[in-house]
């Protein structure tokens, strides 16, 4: 059963168009991937598929009496609120059914009123809450919130006091608890630790619902989907099968379109010559007959290219000394509570080193104490001679949103035009689209620049 689908959808961004005649179906219970180049449209997609954006062409259907869930609809909390409160805001219906119980328990016992009506009443409310699994509220919040790496001991955290990160996962548990129809996923794996990735997709698999999820992570992918949209040059192709068939699916199906358009054009090619060789005498009325049916044929258009990136190298500007970081003995606390004690870490030149940890054990902060941005409550941090951090950070919080490309890197990397152009190249920035604003970039062309 078809429960939401777009037909002819058509949509333009800063003057850019970005969808062009998509037509899309999702079935009930359909677990599908949407994928892309940065840029693309996927995020422009999932706004006209919930609504939040306006296509100028085409409409979206919506199965009756499907609900469906997208983080960005999600409506604004008090900062006040503490985590519990705001994921338990997803059951309030189920919860004013279970006030609305007590009120009429609270009337039967006292004899006020017509108590087989309220005998009726009761029972009948009873019913929707057991068939809506209302019993379970709490255990179904915990379940989520432990899920997504949220500990009991974080329940009466305010939202006003949460991390980026935090705030991220937080509305992906609110969304959860809703439990809509159809969920909207994008890129859900961000700010998420490995068994926080884990545990989304068991929850996924297990979702009796219909998804569509934009991601980039091939391994999720692989693991939740049955079925990938791919979105490339304004248009939208369909795959059975996980991330990993569609590799093979869609390379077999453009080797098979750039054959069919080669073959056209060398046919076109050699029916051109035979019209100019024939153009007058003999044979001038074949030449005519063939410019007639050349003037008629359906032409294929070559088939859209995958961005794929350079490879290049990144060098450093100069040479550093043996040691490029050392901690010692370094603790940091926010709030009163220890992010961590006792840290010591040595880094020699030519090194390679992955932090990794839970979400909120202070991965950021560290970076944030390396670089300066912060300063440790405790410890000391050295950086070597000659060393000079480059900082990527999650949110891109350095980049000038007004700013157009080619500004942003002449001006915060001390390049020429030309050495700026270069650059961007590398990053499939070219022609116009270094003069587009910063602020009007997705979020992975946004992750590209930086």
């Amino acid at each position: 059963m078809i429960i939401l689908q777009a037909a002819g959808l058509g949509k333009t961004l800063a003057g850019r168009p970005i969808l062009d005649n998509i037509n899309m179906t999702l079935q009930a219970g359909e677990k599908a991937g949407l994928v892309g180049a940065n840029g693309s449209g996927k995020t422009t997609l999932l706004k006209c598929l919930s609504g939040q954006l306006e296509a100028e062409h085409g409409n979206v259907m919506l199965g009756k009496h499907q609900q469906l869930g997208f983080l960005e609809q999600l409506p604004p909390r008090d900062p006040e609120e503490t985590i519990w409160d705001i994921v338990m805001g997803s059951f309030s219906d189920l919860l004013d059914i279970r006030q609305r119980l007590s009120e009429l328990e609270q009337a039967i016992s006292s004899g006020r009123g017509d108590v087989d009506m309220l005998l009726k009443q009761y029972s009948l409310l009873q019913d929707e809450y057991h068939d809506r699994n209302g019993y379970a509220c709490e255990t179904m919040a915990r379940r989520i919130l432990a899920g997504l790496g949220i500990d009991p001991c974080q329940y009466d955290l305010r939202l006003g006091e949460l991390s980026g990160g935090q705030k991220t996962r937080l509305d992906l548990a609110r969304l959860l608890a809703l439990s809509p129809n159809i969920l909207l996923l994008d890129e859900p794996t961000n700010h998420l630790d490995m068994s926080a990735v884990e545990w989304l997709e068991e929850y996924l698999n297990d979702y009796s619902g219909t998804v569509l999820v934009v991601s980039h992570d091939r391994r999720f992918l692989d693991r939740v989907v049955n079925k990938i949209f791919e979105l490339r040059e304004r248009k939208l192709r369909a795959f059975e099968g996980n991330y990993s068939a569609y590799i093979v699916k869609a390379e077999a199906q453009d080797q098979a379109r750039l054959k069919a358009f080669e073959k056209q054009q060398e046919q076109i090619r050699e029916t051109e010559a035979y019209i100019e060789r024939y153009r007058s005498g003999i044979k001038a009325r074949q030449a005519r007959g063939r410019q007639s049916q050349l003037s008629r044929l359906e032409r294929l258009q070559r088939p859209a290219q995958e961005i794929r990136q350079h490879s290049w190298k990144l060098h450093s500007r100069q040479d550093s000394g043996e040691i490029v970081i050392n901690l010692q003995d370094v603790s940091k606390c926010y709030d009163g509570k220890s992010l961590f004690s006792g840290v010591d870490l040595l880094i020699r030149r030519g090194e390679r080193v992955a932090l990794l940890g839970p979400n909120g054990c202070g991965k950021t902060t560290l970076l944030k104490l390396i670089t300066a941005e912060i300063t440790p409550d405790q410890g000391t941090i050295g950086l070597g001679s000659g060393v000079r951090p480059g900082y990527f950070s999650q949110g891109y919080e350095n980049l000038q949103h007004e700013r157009t490309l080619l500004e942003e890197m002449v001006y915060d990397c001390n390049l020429n035009l030309q050495q700026a152009r270069d650059k961007l190249a590398m990053m499939h920035f070219r022609g116009d689209t270094v003069n587009q604003r910063v602020g009007d970039l997705s979020g992975g062309e946004k992750g590209r620049l930086a």
